[in-house]
Order: C-alpha cells, then structure tokens, then sequence
C-alpha cells in the first residue's frame, strides 16, 4: 500500500491571507470613501474636504466641527451638490453595495 503524505503550512497560508484581507480592506475604505464624498452635503465645501480615510485601518472620518450634525440633520442643499443627502455614508453604501463587495471579492483572490 502506497501511503501520501500532504503537509499544511498553515502559518504561511493565514499569512497570505491576512495580507489579502488587508489590502482588501484598505481597496474597499479608500473606493467607499470616495463614493461616500460624492453624497457629503456642500455649502462651502469644508465639510467635504474635511473627509479623511486612515491608510492604515481604513476607518472614515469627516472632521468638521459640525459633521456629526449636518451628517444627520437638516436638509442638504442640492445647488452645489445635486446628489447631496443626510447620513451620505448610508446612502452610498445602500447605491454602492454591489460594487463594494466584488471589490473585496477580487482583493481575495
């Protein structure tokens, strides 16, 4: 009887991995964050450049001292920004779902 022997390198395949996820992570944050600007309200514009996403764990923020407010108050102002709307980030996940996933999908592969 012919006996197979087959070794895991399971370090190195979850190393491999992670590093997938990582950079998926970071591919998604950055395209999210993009999207997401694109539905930030405008008046001035302070708020929208005061968009940021972290290179290192993706998280987005938008600094303005009143973003917390205008993100879930008031009515957007649709002169400068035809497609502004409350709680942007909301919005652009329910228009963007799709592509976001296959996104991850492909940073996976």
């Amino acid at each position: 009887m012919d006996i197979v022997t087959v070794t895991l390198n399971l370090s190195s395949t979850l190393k491999k991995l992670g590093m997938k996820a990582v950079k998926a992570q970071l591919d998604l944050s950055q395209t999210a964050f993009e999207d997401c600007n694109k539905y930030c309200k405008v008046d001035t514009g302070k708020l929208q450049s005061s968009g940021k996403v972290d290179k290192v764990t993706g998280i987005m923020t938008w600094t303005a001292p009143y973003a917390r407010n205008a993100y879930y108050t008031g009515a957007p102002n649709k002169t400068k920004n035809p497609l502004a709307s409350l709680m942007w980030a909301h919005k652009a996940a329910e228009v963007n779902r799709e592509k976001w996933r296959g996104i991850v999908v492909d940073s996976l592969k």
